[in-house]
């Protein structure tokens, strides 16, 4: 019969339950890797009975490092679990192998780590996303994260001498965060996107009995309004009271009292649920 120290030794190892670990002690004839072994095997079959349970909570994590950074989000069941620093901790390794291997899907090793992450906090744990950031050279990252749910990369190319440059650039950081932009700018949206919604504000005003003239210009401003939640670079700024300039405006702006360059390269903002 196993000792009390060594089932609490096998628990500390593993995240099973005392009487698991004893059992699986008891199976393993006192054989500590075997009861391993054992818990894994019974740990990676009851993962797999989770697998279809909803995982809507969880945390985005970003680590920074020189000139690379990974931005992650990983979700589990419940909040009390996506607070647990043992969760934490889980997300930082697996972010840290990811990141080291630069994957771009899961492998065998993060998929292992996910179901002994399941096995120790008895929820489904989802690797939902992630995405692996390398600076072009002469470019900066500023950061933003709201809690543990919404997080914001942002790369710039910008004055790296300027205090003022990298305060605009936190200040666009903040702005994904608060208002979600999918794009940089209005080019680098779909081309067959915008043409597709163009087609549909026309119609929509032909449809109100609109001459096709009349429509497009008014499918114009509708293309205009609907780049102002999508692009950043068209959106309101946030800390402009009056709600009158743009980012483009707010950049523009900059780049013409300081004669300096300033532009965002890309964003990636993760936020769960």
């Amino acid at each position: 019969m196993a000792d009390m120290e060594t089932i609490k030794a096998l628990k500390e190892k593993t995240g099973a339950g005392l009487m698991d670990c004893k059992k699986a002690l008891e199976e393993a004839g006192g054989d500590v890797e075997k009861a391993i072994k054992i818990l894994r095997e019974k740990g990676f079959a009851a993962a797999e009975k989770k697998a279809d349970r909803e995982a809507k909570e969880g945390l985005v994590y970003i680590n920074i490092s020189g000139d690379k950074g990974i931005i992650i989000e990983v979700n589990c069941e419940t909040d009390f679990v996506a607070k647990n620093e043992e969760f934490r901790e889980f997300v930082k390794r697996v972010a840290s192998y990811i990141f080291e291997k630069e994957l771009t899907s899961i492998d065998d090793k993060v998929e292992e780590m996910r179901k002994e992450a399941i096995m120790k906090f008895g929820e489904n744990t989802i690797v939902k996303r992630w995405e692996i950031l390398k600076l072009d050279k002469g470019n900066i990252f500023d950061t933003y994260q709201h809690g543990d749910k919404l997080g914001v990369v942002v790369e710039g190319k910008i004055d790296l001498s300027s205090e003022e440059a990298k305060s605009l650039l936190h200040d666009i950081a903040l702005q994904i965060a608060a208002m979600a932009p999918q794009v940089v700018k209005s080019e680098d949206l779909d081309k067959d996107f915008v043409e597709s919604k163009k087609k549909e504000f026309i119609q929509e005003m032909v449809n109100l009995g609109k001459p096709e003239n009349i429509a497009e210009k008014a499918a114009i401003g509708k293309l205009q309004k609907l780049f102002s939640e999508l692009c950043l670079y068209d959106q309101p700024f946030i800390k402009d009271e009056k709600g009158e300039k743009t980012i483009k405006d707010i950049i523009n702006e900059y780049k013409k009292k300081t004669g300096k360059e300033f532009e965002i390269i890309r964003f990636v903002r993760f936020q769960i649920g």
